[in-house]
């Protein structure tokens, strides 16, 4: 993976997470103030997407890194492990 290709997937996964805490923040502020349930159900559905889009940052920035003496193939398998570790928690 090239830098270039790297920082922007990282910018795009960045976004999606920023347009998602905004989603979650106005879907439970308004679903509670209009006692929606409904909305307030789909708020807490966002809050997971931003949970998601937390991982995937953090392991994205971990799993691009190059080679080094203790992982001389990559850091890739921990992309892996966290796609997988999201699929049994959700």
């Amino acid at each position: 993976m090239t830098k270039e290709s790297r920082k922007e997937i990282l910018n795009a996964v960045a976004f999606g997470l920023i347009i998602n805490i905004l989603l979650a923040t106005l879907k439970l502020s308004f679903g509670f103030w209009g006692n929606a349930q409904a909305l307030v159900s789909d708020g807490v559905n966002s809050l997971s997407d931003v949970f998601i889009s937390i991982m995937i940052l953090a392991v994205l920035k971990l799993a691009t890194k190059k080679p080094d003496h203790d992982h001389p193939y990559g850091h890739e398998k921990y992309e892996g492990l966290l796609y997988f570790l999201l699929g049994i928690i959700f």
